[in-house]
């Protein structure tokens, strides 16, 4: 089912137009540049996510999300930027429902693959098709083929042993013949890759993650370019996006005398990620670039100091 779109700008004979062109594609959208009418359509309609325009005064901007909220406090709201126009709604527009359809279609997206010695459980709800499996060599993953995945074409040791390799935690493996489940790495680590998720690998703790995904337990690439459908993690919405930043990291840290140990990760809504245990960020050249025990580290996309955040998500009204 398509995602239920409500617009409000600021003039009605530039909302129709654009109203028209999504309808054209398929959307299911309604415009209107009056809150009586918003506040109506609220109340009487369900909807999936309120876009507010940029030509909105921000005073207005900021009563309009309010009333949102005060409404359906579960529908997101987007704000686009003023940069653009109206012309640049429409692929703004096209590129939330994407994000809206990625996440949906992960809710479910959860396949066992049995063996003998081993199962293998793949997420498609944190999977961003990385590749570290299907280029591993042998058969255990053959894109194309029924199953993609068949644990007995390998050993449980070698099975599991690819399974880790996995960055993102879509991929676990169930041992069934008593051999050693996975552990954490001595050394908690953070890699900002090259226009890409943060990939952290350690002795994890996310804050608020749901109990069914035990991949996260080890390793997850989560979000940087503050446009993920399926937040704190990485759906690879920045490529679609355009998001750019090579993954250099300015600064050092204070250092640590600890070494491994627990990483906890809190989510802060709409700001930052804020990590507390001994880790080490790597740039995206392999560089160990930064150690110590705290971080905060930008989610928006929009900090002059990634991979830190310097408030910006304040700024940009970040939503997360």
């Amino acid at each position: 089912m398509e995602p239920r779109i409500l617009i409000i700008g600021r003039l009605q004979e530039v909302i129709d137009p654009l109203v028209d062109a999504l309808r054209k594609r398929g959307r299911e959208v309604i415009g209107t540049d009056d809150r009586v009418r918003a506040r109506a359509i609220l109340e009487d309609r369900a909807i999936d996510l309120v876009v507010l325009g940029g030509g909105l005064p921000e005073p207005a901007r900021q009563e309009l999300e309010q009333l949102v909220r005060s409404i359906r406090p579960d529908t997101p709201v987007h704000l686009k930027e003023r940069e653009g126009g109206p012309e640049a709604l429409i692929p703004y527009i096209e590129s939330l429902v994407e994000r809206v359809k990625r996440a949906r279609a992960a809710e479910v997206d959860v396949h066992t693959y049995p063996g003998e010695a081993v199962d293998v459980v793949w997420d498609g709800r944190l999977c961003i098709h990385v590749g570290e499996c299907g280029r591993a060599r042998g058969k255990l993953f053959v894109g194309g083929r029924k199953p993609w995945c068949q644990p007995d074409v390998a050993s449980a040791d070698e099975v599991a042993e690819v399974i880790q390799r996995c960055p993102t935690g879509a991929l676990t493996v169930i041992r069934k013949d008593g051999g050693a489940e996975e552990q954490a790495p001595t050394q908690n680590t953070v890699v900002v890759s090259n226009s890409g998720p943060l990939y952290l690998r350690g002795d994890l703790t996310i804050e608020g993650i749901p109990e069914d995904m035990p991949g996260l337990r080890f390793r997850a690439a989560l979000c940087r370019c503050g446009m993920s459908g399926f937040k704190p993690f990485c759906d690879n919405s920045h490529d679609e996006a355009g998001f750019r930043d090579h993954g250099a990291v300015g600064e050092q840290g204070p250092g640590s005398d600890e070494r491994g140990g627990p990483l906890t990760v809190r989510v802060i809504k709409d700001g930052p990620l804020l990590l507390a245990g001994d880790f080490t960020i790597v740039a995206a050249s392999g560089r160990e670039a930064w150690r110590g025990t705290k971080a905060a580290l930008c989610r928006c996309g929009g900090s002059k100091n990634r991979p830190f955040c310097d408030g910006t998500h304040r700024l940009i009204h970040f939503e997360g």
